[in-house]
Order: structure tokens, then C-alpha cells, then sequence
């Protein structure tokens, strides 16, 4: 058994604007660290109506209602439009004849994600098992709109949540953790404060604060902590142990909403092995909001001359939540292998990585015996939003414009935007994508975008068992629970129209059968059973990619932090 390695120096990556910024401008990173003036147009920035236009100056003009674009607008800018209806995917290996992954729509058919890679996320292996083992697992939210677990915005009411674990009689409890997790802005940032926001609780801003930030919860009638990670670990643990871990990656703003602050997310892992020692039958469990939150980042006085909104609206990252664990073996029960990734995090935010200048999608590696039929995955990813949901509209552009506007090279609209057309230059690596819009392919004018409303993207998940590669889209819907449909997700990439994608769809029959232990705000406790014609018997290692949408701020945006990953198969 490998324990998990304590969570090293964070990479930073300083962003000059925020893709959940309420403007609606993107995150652009300035590769020598420098913050740029706020010059370009901010629509609705809290004091202009929505049907307000701009003049070429970016001041507001209340021109009445705006004209929605056909849709079908020309572009000069070296972006590209599609004409024609995209090609619906059935996951299955060489039913797609569509173009390949970033070249258009996902899903791809006989090959992984591009920009992939096992090295940019912080999960590893922390057991391995093979036993006549079972699962159980619980899970819920800890911040909601309201008492009642609203899930508009903003969410800042903290709030206890319950879940119930079965344990067969006759189980014997072999492991059993207690995750809580939440959002996080570090103190100092690289380009500003890092936090301009009290913490709920007490300073939650650095990996010390984290660890030694407790929960207290009931179980089974008995009420239990504060405990973390630390100090005040839990009695009797299992070998794995406890851990705090916040992620590597720090992501540090520098214009728009998340002007000045810096973001990451955290999670602390409590070993509450000993707590389940004779206990079995239907197990509840209540679990209270840890002693510390960190709810916002940035308010309408700190967030670089944006008062349109502040970090309240944003659903860009998590807010916080906790799942549990149980793996018990029973006798009567088949021979499995069970191998549980965990750590840091595996992060897939296309927009911000992209204009990292350097792609950046997790391709998770499990290694576990023969894979047979009947194996499956569990995961606890505490993000999301129900795909396809409205996002606030005022503020606007909550986790980027989400296609309520676009940039054109074609004059009017709602003015010239100065930031795009005048400042922002893209990373080289960025420069011959065609999303690239910066000021060197100016100028830039802002127009409506091809939806109604802001909308959150899709998000895609792909299973890999030697040659097969299996979609499973929107998985990671937090509040929202979804069933198997009909209707094929489209994502082009490469067109800023986000009139021609779908933003919905859980095309999963005949791929797998999912299944929600728990779903909430941002929190999605999943178990997905792989369909016997999706893995190829014998094969020993698996592997799990996760992409976000979009790499472009004003189209739909949705960021999947996955905490934990856990792979059984039948010996």
C-alpha cells in the first residue's frame, strides 16, 4: 500500500482576468506576472441595464432592447463558423466520422482527449485491495442559498446535511473516511491581497489553516469531533490515515471579478475507521459545516472597478461539502480488487488552462488486476452546476458570459471593446488557435451572443480500457441529479456561436448505468458500472479523462475538481 505524498509547492499561474468574472471578460495570463489596466467595456457592470448599448468609448447608451445575432454572424478574425448541424456521438468506437478532439465537437471515438496527461493532477494510489469487499457511501452539501438548501445565488447560508450508509449484518468495517472540501483564497496573492473577504469561522487562507480547520458530525446516534486532520485526529484509524490536502494548483487574477485574489480548493480526509467497529444495518450520518468556510474572494469595491458583482455569484468554483466512505468485507460477498486514488485533486478548467498558454487536461491512471465484467468507478467531485441552468443575470456573466455575448470583428453591436482590441495580447501557444482573439486580430466589438441567457457548459468524463474510450457527458450536475436520455451534448470548440452547441444531454445507455449516492451544491457522489462490451477483459490498467467547457470565456463554462476516484473490478 502507498500512502499519499504531502501536498507540495503550489504552481501558480497568474491570470489577468477572471473567467467568472460578472464582466463577462476572460482570464488572461500574463506570462511576465504584470497587471493590466481595466480598459475594455464592461456590460452590464451593475449600473447599465442589459438592453443598454455602448459607444466606441465603452460608454453605456440606452439603445432599448437589444437585436439577438442570427446565429449565423461572419467573422474576419480568423474564427471559425459552423454551417452545419454537428454529428451526434454514440461512444461507441468508430460510429463518429465527425473532426477530432479541439478540431470541433467532442466526444472523440478511438482516441483520448488532446492535451491530456497524467502529470497535471495530484491523485495516487492510497490502496489497493483485493478481498470480498463492499461500498457504501454518503454525501451532501454544507453552503446553500438558504436554510432549506436553496441552490440560487448567492449561496452563503452554511448549513448541516445527512446521508445513510448500509452495511450488510455480518460486516465487518475495513476503512471508512470522512471528506469535507470547500473553495479557498490564499493569502498573499501575486497580484493583489488574495482574499479581500472576511472567512467565515476564522482565517481559512493558507495549507496551515486547512489542516487545522475541524468538523464535528453525528453517527449512528452518537455525536462526534471537532476533529482534522492534525492534532485532533479521530481514534483508532485504519492504516491509510488521515490527510489534509489542498491543491497544487493556485490560480492568482488580475482583472475583472476575481481581480486581485487568489484560488484554489482544499479538502481534508479524516480516517473514521474506528468509529464503525460493530456497526452495521442502515448507518445515518449528519455532518456539520467545518469550523472554518471561505465563501467569497472579492467584493464589488475590490474587484478591479467591476461593481456589477463580486466572487457571491460565482459558480466557477465549489462551495463546500463532505462524503464518506465505507469499504467493509463480508463472506458472502464476491472477490473484488479495489484500488482508491485520492489527493489534491484532478482540475479540468479548460479556459483558464488554455490561455495558460499550455493545455491542461487530467488523464487519471488506475492500475488493479484483470479487468472483468462488472467493474466500475466511484467519484466524489465537490463542483458543478445543472448543465444548461440559467446563471444569475445580475450580476451578469457569472463563470464567464456563457453565451449571452460574443466578440466580433464586425463593427456596432454594443460597442468596440477596448480591453480586447487595445490591451490583451494571448500567450504564444494560443496565438494559432482559432478562439484566438486578442489585439493583434482587432478590433474587437461586442455583440449579444447566440443565447437568451447565460447558460453553464457541459462537462465530459471519458473511460479508457485498452482501445475502447467511453463517454459519460454531465455527470457532474451538482443540485441536480440527472437520468439517461437520448440527447448528445455538443461542444464546438472552435466556433464562438454557442447557438450551434447543446448544452445537455446524458447519452449513457449502452455505455454504463450511473447511479448519485449524493448530490447537492456543487457536490456529485457517483457510482458508474461499466457496460461488459466498454472494457477489454484482462487489461490492467484503466484510465479516467476529464475536460472542461470552454476555452472560450463567453461561451458556457464548466470546471469539474475531481477529490477522490475509486476503481473496482471482480476478481
Amino acid at each position: 500500500m502507498r500512502l499519499l505524498r504531502p501536498a507540495g509547492a503550489l504552481l501558480v499561474f497568474a491570470i489577468a482576468q477572471a473567467a467568472c468574472a460578472p464582466s463577462g471578460e476572460p482570464l488572461i495570463l500574463r506570462l511576465d506576472g504584470s497587471v493590466s489596466a481595466d480598459t475594455g467595456v464592461r456590460p452590464n457592470d451593475g449600473a447599465v441595464p442589459l438592453d443598454a448599448g455602448f459607444t466606441p468609448d465603452g460608454e453605456p447608451v440606452d439603445t432599448g432592447a437589444p437585436v439577438p445575432d442570427s446565429g449565423n454572424p461572419p467573422f474576419d478574425g480568423g474564427v471559425g463558423v459552423d454551417s452545419g448541424q454537428p454529428v451526434p456521438d454514440s461512444g461507441v468506437i468508430g460510429a463518429d466520422t465527425g473532426p477530432r478532439p479541439d478540431g470541433g465537437r467532442p466526444p472523440p471515438s478511438g482516441a483520448p482527449y488532446a492535451h491530456a496527461s497524467e502529470a497535471v493532477h495530484e491523485l495516487e494510489e492510497v490502496f489497493d485491495l483485493r478481498g470480498r469487499y463492499g461500498v457504501a457511501l454518503a454525501g451532501g452539501h454544507l453552503i446553500a442559498a438558504n436554510a432549506q438548501g436553496g441552490s440560487t445565488f448567492p449561496r452563503e447560508t452554511t448549513l448541516s446535511s445527512s446521508g445513510q450508509l448500509q452495511i450488510p449484518a455480518g460486516a465487518t468495517v475495513r476503512h471508512a473516511f470522512l471528506w469535507y472540501s470547500g473553495i479557498i483564497f490564499l493569502k498573499p496573492g501575486n497580484t493583489g491581497q488574495g482574499d479581500y473577504t472576511a472567512d467565515r469561522g476564522g482565517d481559512l487562507d493558507d495549507a496551515a489553516d486547512v489542516a487545522a480547520n475541524g468538523i464535528s458530525f453525528s453517527l449512528n446516534g452518537g455525536s462526534y469531533g471537532p476533529f482534522d486532520p492534525t492534532t485532533r485526529t479521530p481514534p483508532n484509524p485504519s492504516n491509510v490515515g488521515s490527510q489534509s490536502q489542498l491543491s497544487g494548483e493556485a490560480l492568482d487574477f488580475s482583472f475583472g471579478t476575481w481581480t486581485g485574489i487568489r484560488e484554489s480548493v482544499w479538502a481534508n480526509r479524516l480516517d473514521i475507521t474506528g468509529l464503525f467497529n460493530g456497526v452495521t444495518g442502515a448507518v445515518p450520518i449528519t455532518v456539520n459545516p467545518p469550523e472554518r468556510l471561505d465563501l467569497n474572494g472579492n467584493n464589488a469595491t475590490s474587484n478591479g472597478g467591476n461593481p456589477a458583482g463580486n466572487t457571491r455569484y460565482n459558480s466557477c468554483s465549489g462551495a463546500a461539502s463532505w462524503a464518506v466512505m465505507v469499504i467493509y468485507e463480508e463472506a458472502s460477498l464476491p472477490e473484488k480488487n479495489l484500488v482508491l486514488m485520492d489527493g489534491g485533486f484532478a482540475r479540468a478548467w479548460d479556459y483558464v488552462f488554455f490561455h495558460n498558454g499550455t493545455w491542461k487536461r487530467p488523464k487519471v491512471r488506475v492500475d488493479h488486476a484483470p479487468i472483468q465484467p462488472g467493474a466500475k468507478f466511484y467519484t466524489y467531485v465537490p463542483s458543478g452546476n445543472a448543465v444548461g441552468s440559467s446563471l444569475p443575470g445580475n450580476p451578469a456573466c457569472t463563470c464567464g458570459c456563457g453565451g449571452f455575448y460574443t466578440l466580433k470583428n464586425q463593427s456596432g453591436g454594443l460597442g468596440l471593446n477596448s480591453y480586447f482590441s487595445n490591451t490583451h495580447e494571448d500567450p504564444p501557444a494560443a496565438v494559432g488557435d482559432p478562439m484566438h482573439r486578442d489585439r493583434t486580430n482587432g478590433p474587437w466589438y461586442l455583440h449579444n451572443g447566440g443565447l437568451f441567457q447565460s447558460v453553464t457548459g457541459n462537462d465530459w468524463t471519458l473511460f479508457q480500457s485498452a482501445d475502447i474510450y467511453t463517454e459519460f457527458p454531465n455527470l457532474y450536475e451538482g443540485n441536480s441529479a440527472p437520468a439517461a436520455d437520448n440527447t448528445n451534448p455538443v461542444t464546438n470548440e472552435d466556433d464562438p456561436d454557442a447557438s450551434h452547441d447543446t448544452y445537455a444531454g446524458h447519452p449513457w445507455n449502452g455505455r454504463g448505468t450511473v447511479r448519485y449516492h449524493a448530490s447537492g451544491n456543487a457536490i456529485s457522489l457517483i457510482e458508474v458500472t461499466l457496460d461488459p462490451s466498454r472494457i477489454v477483459p484482462g487489461e490492467t490498467s484503466s484510465y479516467v479523462y476529464l475536460k472542461g467547457d470552454q476555452k472560450d470565456v463567453w461561451k458556457p463554462q464548466h470546471i469539474v475538481s475531481m477529490k477522490w476516484l475509486l476503481l473496482e473490478t471482480p476478481l
